[in-house]
Formats: C-alpha cells, structure tokens, sequence
C-alpha cells in the first residue's frame, strides 16, 4: 500500500509540475503577445516560437532522449540556432 500510495504522490506531483509549465508558457505568450509585440515584432515571432517548442522539448528532456523529438519542435529550434542543423 505504501509504494501504490507513494507512486500515486508522484504521478499527482509530475501532473501538477507539467501544468505549471503550461501555465507559463500560457501566460508567457500572453505577455509577449501584449506588450513586446508592438514594440519588436521579429523578437516576439522568435519568442512565440520558442515559447511553442519548449513543452515539447521538455517531455523529449525528461524522458532522456528515448521519444522522438517531433518536427513541430525541431524547425523553430533549428531556426534559431539552438538544434544542431
């Protein structure tokens, strides 16, 4: 019961930690979206993209490389410099 109980936690923990990072990616668009797209169009199309990738690129993290990364992930990363082409 006690393992069952404690895998449980985790699972709970993994799920709420995966939804903060959507949150943030949420509202961090949200703001680029606002208040840096009027002032540097290019800048915020970089950060969008970005901001696009990473939930992807964090579950192609955490799971060490075993899941393909997707294309959706790896155009804006190669775009940008950050994926070796």
């Amino acid at each position: 019961v006690f393992r069952t109980n404690s895998a449980y936690a985790r699972f709970w923990e993994a799920i709420g930690a995966w939804a903060k990072c959507m949150t943030t990616c949420r509202n961090m668009s949200l703001l680029v979206m606002g208040h840096i797209r009027s002032h540097s169009p290019k800048s915020s199309e970089k950060i969008m993209d970005l901001l696009y990738a990473f939930p992807d690129a964090l579950y192609y993290s955490c799971l060490c490389g075993s899941a393909p990364l997707g294309e959706r992930v790896r155009k804006p990363l190669r775009k940008y410099g950050v994926l070796a082409k």
